[in-house]
């Protein structure tokens, strides 16, 4: 069996793997005494003033933000994504930032409704750029 490494198959692998971590993050913000009540050892554990917490959502939204440009460097992609797609990471950045100066379960819950909301569209996004 043959694996096959692209510049597609990569945008594609990290675009998921970093949309998951302030996805992740939020949900763990959200429900922190939940996890700990249950037992679950997370990232939020012994983390009251979520400094922490809020920072790995930060940290892991800017790679979305750099991801768009890939498409354009590589060729597989246009204007539609990079810039579309550089719009929809950046609010996800405002988010992350509130998040980060916040720190609150409602900044937290904004940035995780909205991480459900992106995805989506940056792989419309994706397919109308590559239509």
């Amino acid at each position: 069996m043959n694996i096959v490494f692209s510049a597609e198959s990569f945008f594609l692998f990290a675009l998921l793997f970093f949309w998951q971590l302030p996805h992740f993050v939020a949900i763990n913000w959200i429900y922190r005494e939940q996890y700990q009540d249950g037992g679950f050892v997370m990232w939020s554990n012994d983390d009251d003033d979520g400094s922490r917490t809020s920072l790995y959502a930060l940290v892991f939204t800017v790679p979305l933000v750099l991801l768009m440009v890939q498409p354009l460097v590589y060729g597989f992609g246009g204007w539609i994504l990079a810039v579309g797609g550089g719009l929809l990471g950046g609010w996800m950045l405002v988010l992350g930032i509130r998040f980060r100066l916040q720190r609150s379960k409602e900044a937290a819950r904004k940035l995780f409704f909205y991480t459900l909301a992106y995805l989506p569209a940056v792989l419309i996004l994706l397919v109308i750029d590559w239509a």
